[in-house]
């Protein structure tokens, strides 16, 4: 290989590490609008267990999360707003996890899906 077109490791590890930083700050912001999403009560309002639905979002640091699944009712798991926002949920979960084998019952109490 030519010597004149080979980038030394020190400056692939200095712009992989730029990259990864980036990539955190910007799922922080991703962390911060799901907890938003997910508190949001339009999100979670229900009048029986069956408007509420579990929805699994793999090793995302999400706030509201247990064992990588969310609930909300049906019609935010169908919306648009959490098709986009699951997008940049996948693609903040950099790693992988085992998860957690137990699912996570989505009820309705006092109007919440919880």
């Amino acid at each position: 290989m030519n010597a004149g077109h080979r980038v030394p490791a020190i400056t692939r590890c200095v712009g992989l590490a730029l990259v990864l930083a980036c990539v955190a700050c910007n799922c922080q912001e991703v962390e911060e609008e799901a907890h938003a999403f997910l508190t949001d009560e339009s999100h979670l309002a229900c009048r029986t267990s069956s408007d509420c639905v579990t929805v699994h979002v793999g090793c995302a640091q999400i706030e509201d999360a247990l064992c990588g699944q969310v609930v909300m009712n049906g019609a935010a798991a169908r919306s648009d707003d959490w098709d986009h926002l699951r997008e940049e949920i996948n693609a903040c979960s950099l790693y992988t996890c085992s998860g957690c084998t137990v699912p996570r019952e989505a009820q309705c109490e006092e109007g919440l899906c919880r």
